[in-house]
């Protein structure tokens, strides 16, 4: 069984608020981005081996560092709940 590194990263800034997470387990190379406090989207992809997954995920991390994210530890920030059509509705009017 593959061992699963997981990373986040954050931009912030006046025009940004949001948060990038890349799960990598063997072959499996899975991202989750977003704007923060959101559940966000999760995209999976998968590789011929551990190898080409993990070229794969050092070229992303290269790629949203240089956008100006910065690793925040602790790896990924916990998923808001699913709230009832009538909460959100009521929370988007505060």
């Amino acid at each position: 069984m593959a061992t699963s590194k997981k990373r986040r990263f954050e931009l912030r800034d006046a025009q940004h608020n949001k948060f990038w997470e890349i799960d990598l387990s063997g072959a499996s190379l899975t991202v989750r981005f977003g704007r923060l406090g959101s559940a966000g989207v999760e995209k999976a992809t998968k590789f011929a081996g551990p190898a080409e997954a993990e070229r794969a995920a050092a070229k992303l991390v290269e790629q949203k560092t240089k956008k100006g994210y910065r690793e925040v530890p602790g790896g990924s920030a916990p998923r808001p709940a699913n709230l009832a059509a009538g909460v959100k509705g009521q929370l988007a009017r505060l």
